[in-house]
């Protein structure tokens, strides 16, 4: 999972890059809008660096449990808000776009993180004991 979540991030960076280069030349990016995408884009680093570095996966099951229902709401609050932000996208401009660009990122980073805490809970549920 970890080279997973470092190609995410080096292919999210990279396109970070240019899309960023591009916004700074445009003329129609507003001052607000240029620093909402240098925060989306600082966030999603920060996030990913946390991921990578931190001990963030809980060690019991009731705080496992907690964690996924957390992540899970997480996720459908940001297609939720993805979905709603494409259709400002659409009049507002290429800055607006970049944020919904990093905001799918961050879902598939979240969706990433699902499936560590997927993963910690198959280890930590005791085996069904079957009686005959």
């Amino acid at each position: 999972m970890v080279q997973q979540i470092e190609g995410l991030r080096d292919e999210v960076r990279c396109r970070m890059g240019v899309d960023l280069a591009e916004l700074a030349n445009d003329q129609n990016v507003t001052r607000d809008g240029w620093i909402r995408c240098i925060r989306a884009a600082s966030d999603f680093e920060d996030a990913v660096e946390v991921i990578l570095n931190d001990a963030w996966i809980p060690n019991s099951l009731p705080q496992l449990t907690a964690f996924l229902i957390c992540i899970t709401d997480n996720i459908r609050k940001t297609r939720a808000n993805v979905d709603f932000g494409r259709d400002l996208a659409l009049k507002d401009g290429p800055d607006l776009w970049f944020c919904m660009h990093m905001a799918r990122n961050f879902e598939k980073l979240l969706e990433m993180q699902r499936e560590v805490l997927m993963d910690a809970v198959v280890k930590l549920t005791p085996p069904a004991k079957w009686a005959n």
